[in-house]
C-alpha cells in the first residue's frame, strides 16, 4: 500500500483509466463477491478501478523486466523501485471516482467473505421471493459470489432442493445454506480450491467423492442415487433429489415444472473450474490423450474421434465387470418425472430423505476472513491444484507471482523461475472459482 506506479494499457482498452492511474499511490482494497475495487489516490481525487476477471482474467505480479503483454493485457503497472510489473487481463476493467464504487457495491448482496454480511438481508430477500432458492443464490444482488459449483455442493449438504421456492422455505433450511455458504467459501479461502467435501466423510466415501459431492458425478456417494441435472437461466443445476427432495406439497411454476421434466442423468465433462485427477475420471472426463493411454493399456484401438474412443473404453470397462468404483456400480433411481409433478397440479409429493440422511445444522459461523488462519500460500495452492490434475490454462488463480508461476502443470514441464527482487510481497488475492476472488493469504497484495 502506498506505492506508486507508472501506468499504460497495451491493447488500449483502458487507456483513459491507465492516464488517471498515474503515478497516484493504492491506498485501499476491496473485494465485493467477484468484484474487485482498487482506490488509488485519497479525498477529491480518488481514483477507484473496478475489475471483474470473468472466467479466465489474471493480474500478474511479477520481477521486471516481466514478459511480453498479451492480447488480452488491458493495464500494466510498473514500479521500478521495488522491481515489480503487474499484468491485468479480465473481463472487465473500469475506472471512476467514489460514486462508481458505491453505485456497484449497492447492487451487490452480502458477501459471505466480508466481515459486514448480513445474512437477515438475504433471508428478507429468499422471503419475499418465489424464485427458487437454486436461482437466487446465483443472483449476485442477492447474495455476492456464489458461482455454479458451489450452489450445487451448498444446497446438497444444505439438503435442500435447487428448485425449492425461496418463499416455501422455513428459517432452518435458510440458516443451513448461508452457513454452508460460509463454511465453504471461507475452505476455498485458505486452500485456493473447491474443497466441499469435509475430510472425515471424504475417506468414508472414497472415490470419487474426495473433493465435490455432487457437481460433475452421475450418483451420489451417500446414498447411491442418480444425481439428476437440468437447466436454470441458462446454468446447469445438479441436485440428489433423495438427500435434497422438495418439501410436501410445493408448488413448483409452470417454467420450472417444464425445465424439470427435462432432467436427466448427469453427463459428465473434464471440468475447468473443479477437475477430477486422472485416476478418478471418468472415460467421458478423459481428454483424447487420456483415453488413447486407457485404450493402449488393454491393447485396444486407440485410432478414431474422442466419441468413439470413449464408446470403445467405456465397453471394455464393460465388458471387464465392476470395477469397484461405486459412482459406476451403485444402483440409480429417478425420483421426479412429467407425468408424477403434472398429476399434482405442479404440487410436488415427496417422501423425506431416507433415515441418516436428513441434513445436519452446521454450527453457527461468522462469514469473513479475518480470523482465519493456516491460510495456503499462492504457491501451495497452486500446488495442490496440479497435484489434482488441472492445467495451467485452468488453474484459476487471478493474482500470481514468480513462484506460482514455476509450479509444474498438471501436464507436466516447468517454466524457468525468475530472481525474486528485494521486498516482493506474494501475489495473494485468489481468483475464487466459477469467476470469484478470494482473498488468499492474510498478506497484503503485492503492491
Amino acid at each position: 500500500m502506498g506505492k506508486r506506479f507508472t501506468a499504460v494499457s497495451p491493447n488500449k482498452r483502458f487507456t483513459d483509466g491507465a492516464t488517471a492511474l498515474q503515478d497516484k499511490p493504492l491506498t485501499r482494497i476491496e473485494v465485493h463477491g467477484k468484484n474487485l475495487f482498487y482506490f488509488f489516490g485519497e479525498g477529491e481525487g480518488v481514483v477507484v478501478m473496478h475489475i471483474h476477471f470473468g472466467m479466465s482474467g489474471a493480474f500478474k505480479t511479477l520481477s521486471l523486466p516481466g514478459p511480453e503483454p498479451r492480447e488480452t493485457t488491458r493495464l500494466i503497472l510498473t514500479n521500478q523501485t521495488m522491481g515489480l510489473t503487474l499484468h491485468l487481463s479480465a473481463m472487465t476493467v473500469a475506472h471512476g471516482g467514489m460514486d462508481l464504487y458505491e453505485a456497484r457495491k449497492a447492487k451487490l448482496g452480502p458477501d459471505p467473505l466480508r466481515e459486514d454480511a448480513d445474512a437477515e438481508l438475504l433471508w428478507m430477500r429468499v422471503q419475499g421471493s418465489r424464485k427458487p432458492i437454486g436461482q437466487l443464490l446465483m443472483d449476485q444482488d442477492a447474495v455476492a459470489g456464489l458461482g455454479n459449483i458451489y450452489r450445487a455442493e451448498v444446497l446438497f449438504k444444505a439438503g435442500v432442493h435447487p428448485e425449492q421456492p425461496g418463499n416455501t422455505m422455513d428459517k432452518a433450511a435458510f440458516d443451513r445454506v448461508w452457513r454452508h455458504s460460509v463454511l465453504l467459501l471461507q475452505r476455498g479461502f485458505k486452500t485456493g480450491s473447491i474443497l466441499t467435501v469435509d475430510p472425515e466423510e471424504a475417506a468414508k466415501l472414497g472415490s470419487p467423492w474426495t473433493r465435490r459431492y455432487v457437481y460433475n458425478h452421475k450418483a451420489c456417494g451417500r446414498c447411491g442415487s442418480a444425481i439428476r441435472t437440468w437447466d436454470m437461466n441458462t446454468r446447469t443445476v445438479y441436485a440428489c433429489e433423495t438427500c435434497q427432495p422438495l418439501i410436501q406439497g410445493t408448488v413448483v411454476a409452470a417454467e420450472r415444472v417444464k425445465a424439470m421434466s427435462a432432467a436427466g442423468p448427469t453427463k459428465v465433462f473434464q471440468s475447468h473450474c473443479a477437475p477430477e485427477s486422472a485416476e478418478n475420471q471418468s472415460a467421458g472426463q478423459m481428454t483424447v490423450v487420456l483415453l488413447k493411454q486407457a485404450l493402449a493399456a488393454k491393447s485396444l484401438p486407440t485410432g478414431g474421434r474422442k466419441q468413439e474412443l470413449v464408446a470403445r473404453l467405456e465397453a471394455a470397462s464393460a465388458a471387464a465387470g465392476p470395477s469397484g468404483s461405486k459412482e459406476e456400480t451403485q444402483v440409480v433411481t429417478e425420483t421426479v418425472t412429467e407425468a408424477e409433478l403434472a398429476s399434482e397440479g405442479f404440487a410436488v409429493e415427496q417422501a423425506a430423505p431416507p433415515a441418516g440422511h436428513a441434513p445436519a445444522m452446521p454450527p453457527d459461523v461468522q462469514p469473513g476472513t479475518a480470523a482465519l488462519d493456516d491460510v495456503m500460500s499462492a504457491e501451495a495452492a497452486a500446488l495442490e491444484k496440479a497435484s489434482a490434475g488441472e492445467g495451467r490454462n485452468v488453474e484459476h488463480v487471478a493474482l500470481e507471482n514468480d513462484q506460482t508461476i514455476v509450479v509444474p502443470s498438471a501436464r507436466g514441464g516447468r517454466e524457468s523461475k525468475p530472481a525474486k527482487p528485494e521486498g516482493q510481497l506474494d501475489g495473494t488475492f485468489r481468483k475464487r472459482k466459477n469467476g470469484r476472488l478470494s482473498r488468499g493469504s492474510n498478506k497484503k497484495p503485492a503492491v
